[in-house]
């Protein structure tokens, strides 16, 4: 297939049909509920404005929900393209399976991570003149700024040379930007006991490893679907938040990134797997564990991060129906660690409110 940049994404309605017949019975059947904030915030951007929606980045599932939550809120029509800023890794052929034309047609295009340094100039310039030709044509866009996923659970630093090529973009457009911050918060990640081997294997130069990280990621994730016959909705509760449009005005690239990355912070939900795995780390005496919960929770309302304070039985109760279940033993039932970096993981999600 040609493509008019070697980066484009080649946007192909039936593919997209196809893959939602795919994820939509597979987020119903494995999340509890998903809770959508800021709507209206989506709603009220006038019809011909191209956005960029930029967001925390802690599962491959982060765009299929952010795509799914748009399109089945009746934002936009499915026949306009929502392109997805994808590592240059999934651009791959293995044998008889392209996932080059399948990311592509599913709206991806093609980041260069690591560009060879004669070439780091025209890539870039491809990039923000491939990025103006799409915001012409009305695309919306989701970003990861973080680069990666996060295998630690905090909201890393959003990188600001990924914001700034949509800024110099934009000034070679004719139609007006908006940035929109997302917020993801997930009371379960699907990948996360698989954690510790991805976060060792992805810069793996052994083969194995690699084959590992790349060919099992997707079919690990896929799995958890089946998990509900033993496990009611393995993945429960999940929000996505989208903050007020924010438009560029010549800010500089650095105070937008930050402002960005502070207002996902700012709508990030905490769930009972963040508050217990905090009090867990933050009271190593069990005895005084529901006095540390109450703490946390006191901290988390005044934040914003959750609406009502409750019981800590009820807190421990929930949690470990992800934390302590069939295939997931991650604490026990005394609240000792078994996984130390998953519930790390779910304390770092939340610990910018608590620190």
């Amino acid at each position: 297939m040609e493509y008019s940049y070697d980066i484009a994404h080649e946007y192909d309605l039936k593919c997209i049909e196809y893959l939602d017949g795919i994820f939509t019975p597979y987020l119903k059947n494995t999340i509890e509920r998903t809770t959508v904030k800021g709507l209206k915030n989506l709603k009220e951007i006038p019809a011909d404005n191209s956005v960029v929606l930029i967001g925390n980045h802690k599962s491959h599932l982060d765009y299929i929900k952010i795509r799914w939550v748009i399109l089945h809120s009746g934002i936009i029509s499915i026949e306009k393209p929502i392109a997805i800023a994808a590592g240059d890794n999934l651009f791959k052929k293995i044998g008889k399976w392209d996932f080059d034309k399948l990311v592509r047609r599913a709206g991806g295009y093609k980041i260069i991570r690591k560009p060879e340094p004669e070439k780091i100039v025209s890539t870039t310039k491809t990039q923000i003149r491939y990025l103006g030709d799409r915001m012409d044509k009305g695309d919306w866009f989701i970003v990861f700024p973080e680069r990666s996923r996060s295998y630690l659970g905090e909201i890393k630093k959003y990188d600001s040379s990924a914001i700034g090529v949509f800024q110099k973009a934009e000034r070679q457009a004719k139609r007006k930007v908006v940035y929109v911050p997302i917020a993801i918060s997930d009371e379960r990640v699907a990948e996360d006991r698989w954690f510790r081997a991805f976060n060792k294997y992805r810069n793996s130069t052994n083969r194995f490893k690699k084959i590992f990280y790349y060919a099992l990621d997707w079919p690990l994730i896929f799995m958890q679907q089946y998990m509900t016959y033993i496990c009611a909705k393995p993945l429960g509760n999940t929000t996505v938040s989208f903050g007020q449009p924010i438009s560029c005005n010549g800010q500089d690239r650095n105070n937008l990134a930050s402002r960005i990355e502070n207002e996902s912070k700012a709508m990030v939900k905490a769930y009972p797997t963040n508050i217990l795995s905090a009090a867990l780390i933050r009271n190593q005496d069990r005895s005084k564990i529901n006095e540390g919960i109450m703490s946390i929770q006191e901290q988390l309302k005044i934040k914003g991060a959750i609406s009502e304070i409750l019981p800590p039985e009820k807190i421990i109760e929930r949690a470990s129906r992800f934390l302590n279940a069939p295939f997931r033993r991650f604490i026990t039932k005394n609240l000792e660690i078994e996984r130390g970096d998953v519930i790390r993981y779910y304390n770092n999600s939340i610990t910018h409110f608590l620190d």
